[in-house]
């Protein structure tokens, strides 16, 4: 943004606005000199919708697994917003997606019910996500269901030490993960 050169303004422009993209959709973390193969799946599948939003292509049909798969609930927001995007431009968004959060957003939503896979499944349901929750569904029913809070958690039996790990963007990270219990990250 400080490049102040007449000449490349128009590369310059383009530039900041797929930097700028990068930041809205949460991967700001990611370096420019990181290698393409260190990239986790859903990380992968956000830098291309990066590069599909700053294209000119309109009538495509898109089709994304699981593009929230890595990204912290904070930030499925911004990957909705860019799903959303895409679509205004005039073109076709089909996502693979087990994230509420992402269905919530859908014009449409197809259930693939029992043996899904390579099974093949079964079409259990279509429409919008009102009538999802109301469907008699596996997914109607894990959407709609509420989790009892464990109020007896377990006692740890010792713990893992990670100390200083640098890999990827984790900066100096230092934590005891306990041994023998079912730990969240």
């Amino acid at each position: 943004e400080r490049i102040d050169e007449p000449l490349a303004a128009p590369m310059i422009r383009a530039i900041v606005d797929r930097l700028r993209h990068l930041v809205d959709i949460g991967l700001d973390y990611l370096t420019l000199n990181r290698p393409t193969d260190t990239l986790s799946g859903g990380e992968s599948q956000r830098v291309k919708m990066v590069k599909y939003l700053g294209g000119s292509l309109v009538d495509v049909m898109y089709i994304f697994d699981e593009p929230s798969v890595g990204l912290h609930p904070r930030d499925v927001h911004r990957l909705n917003t860019l799903l959303k995007r895409l679509r205004d431009k005039g073109n076709t968004v089909l996502v693979v997606e087990h994230d509420p959060d992402v269905i919530k957003v859908a014009d449409h939503i197809v259930d693939v019910g029992p043996r899904a896979g390579a099974q093949g499944g079964q079409i259990v349901y279509e429409g919008d996500y009102a009538g999802l929750l109301a469907a008699d569904t596996l997914t109607g029913r894990f959407l709609t269901r509420s989790l009892p809070v464990n109020l007896a958690p377990r006692a740890a039996r010792g713990k893992l030490p990670i100390k200083h790990a640098r890999l990827h963007n984790l900066k100096d990270v230092s934590v005891d993960i306990p041994k023998g219990v079912l730990a969240v990250i």
